[in-house]
């Protein structure tokens, strides 16, 4: 799931669900996926939610910046999120994952 939205970030596939269901619930405050409030959404769901958006955000903002280190150095949250997806990506090119 996080490299799935971290590579939708960056136009290479289309974006999980999760994704897709934080974007809609951005644009469209208070909806959420499952018919009822917040309380009959799958337990993870918000969460899983959360951490693509994230994911997305702090990829897109890497890549906006052009990779530049005044961003990493001002972005201290986010590169740390953008080093972890380099660091999942090195293991699924190695099979460790």
């Amino acid at each position: 799931m996080i490299l799935a939205a971290a590579d939708a970030a960056e136009r290479l596939c289309l974006p999980p669900l999760e994704l897709e269901y934080a974007f809609q619930s951005k644009e469209y405050p208070g909806a959420l996926p499952n018919t009822g409030g917040l309380r009959n959404q799958p337990v993870t769901l918000l969460t899983r939610m959360r951490v693509c958006l994230n994911v997305y955000n702090a990829m897109t903002e890497y890549q906006m910046a052009e990779q530049s280190t005044d961003w990493t150095n001002k972005n201290h949250d986010k590169w740390e999120i953008v080093a972890m997806v380099m660091d999942l990506r090195a293991k699924r090119d190695r099979g460790e994952l």
